[in-house]
């Protein structure tokens, strides 16, 4: 396929929920040129996923221009929320990568993430202005809402060649509330660069956070967060690997 491709779902108009069971939803090969995803491509509406697990033969991959690519989702442009759902999807990019969701355009929205875990490596490249937008969950969200997540492990390696890299999330135009959760691969990019997060604009919370995988960048680079907009609150957060 080349836009609105999905495991599932290519593109969803209406609301939906996925529900998984004991079994894999998909183990298998998705491509496509844009707006890719291992369950759905793109969210055009409100989208809800509980349960769900892809299989350790899962590779999702942006092909040609390869933007919003992710593990589950690819694009979603309205309210998202992930719970109890395991993803050992291989993820690949060009721009606007991750783990779970390559990028949430909603502007009002920010996912909502919960007891979710990525076993895959995610990589991207740069678009044309050396922009990434890389993350071991969520390569990019525009929403200026605080995202609020709990639970969140990653265990892969996240790297890219542009700017915006996160071990969990690339960049965010938002705050972040994060507890509960662990990132251990190593993570590397360009400028904005972070353990958990490469950039957060608004004002970002971490209670019981940590990052163990080495951390390479070029500039705002951090064993936590890149590059910290607003104001930054940690509670028994730590990294402990070299930066």
């Amino acid at each position: 396929g080349t836009q609105y491709v999905g495991g599932l779902v290519g593109q969803q108009q209406g609301t939906l929920g996925i529900t998984g069971g004991s079994g894999a939803l998909v183990n298998s090969a998705i491509s496509g040129q844009t707006q890719v995803g291992g369950l759905v491509g793109r969210a055009a509406n409100a989208l809800t996923i509980s349960n769900a697990l892809t299989g350790p033969s899962t590779t999702v991959t942006g092909t040609g221009a390869g933007y919003s690519v992710g593990g589950l989702v690819g694009q979603a442009d309205n309210a998202l929320t992930i719970s109890n759902s395991t993803s050992n999807a291989a993820v690949s990019g060009t721009y606007q990568v991750g783990g779970l969701v390559g990028y949430s355009s909603s502007l009002t929205s920010a996912p909502s993430l919960s007891q979710v875990t990525v076993n895959g490596n995610v990589t991207g490249t740069s678009n044309g202005s050396g922009l990434a937008y890389v993350g071991g969950m969520v390569g990019r969200s525009d929403s200026t809402a605080l995202l609020t997540a709990s639970s969140l492990n990653q265990t892969g390696t996240v790297a890219s060649t542009g700017d915006y890299t996160g071990g969990l999330f690339g960049g965010l135009a938002g705050g972040l509330d994060l507890s509960s959760s662990t990132q251990t691969g190593a993570v590397t990019g360009k400028a904005k660069t972070g353990g958990v997060a490469g950039s957060v604009a608004g004002n970002t919370t971490l209670s019981s956070v940590s990052h163990s995988g080495a951390i390479t960048g070029t500039a705002q680079t951090g064993g936590l967060i890149g590059a910290a907009g607003g104001n930054l609150t940690a509670t028994a957060a730590s990294n402990t690997a070299a930066v």
